[in-house]
């Protein structure tokens, strides 16, 4: 018996079916460090609640504030929003996606609008990808 390669199985399917396709499911890494979340938080569930919830509501408005500056190459209000999320976020141990915002931030004071709407993209994805690991971690607020 010979090894099987991958590249060699696939292209046998496609040619006794032609729309045969292999998609190969890569699970994204977590962009929360939940353990670095709750030491950051004294393990205060309650305050993490409270925070979580606040910055959900914010995010939406962040996030179009940043578009728009984008869209109206607009440096000081690209500086000053991206400047807010990396507020916003520095609580919640997305070392990841602040780094995107902090790049974003960077080209903004640079004036190069169109590697702006690039990054924009990528951090439309993480804060997605970041909101639903929020609304998901497992927090019980103590009243």
């Amino acid at each position: 018996t010979k090894p099987i390669n991958i590249n060699q199985l696939v292209a046998a399917f496609m040619e006794c079916e032609p729309n045969f396709s292999l998609k190969l499911q890569q699970e994204q890494p977590t962009l929360i460090d939940k353990e670095a979340l709750f030491v950051h938080f004294e393990g205060s569930h309650k305050i993490l609640a409270q925070m979580s919830q606040q910055l959900l509501k914010e995010l939406p408005e962040v996030m179009n504030l940043i578009q728009t500056a984008i869209i109206e190459k607009n440096t000081q209000a690209l500086g000053t929003s991206t400047h807010k999320l990396k507020g916003s976020l520095s609580d919640f141990q997305v070392d990841i996606v602040l780094d995107t915002v902090l790049k974003l931030e960077i080209i903004g004071k640079k004036g190069q609008f169109n590697e702006a709407q690039v990054v924009f993209k990528n951090l439309t994805r993480q804060v997605s990808q970041f909101t639903k690991e929020l609304e998901t971690l497992e927090i019980h607020s103590v009243a």
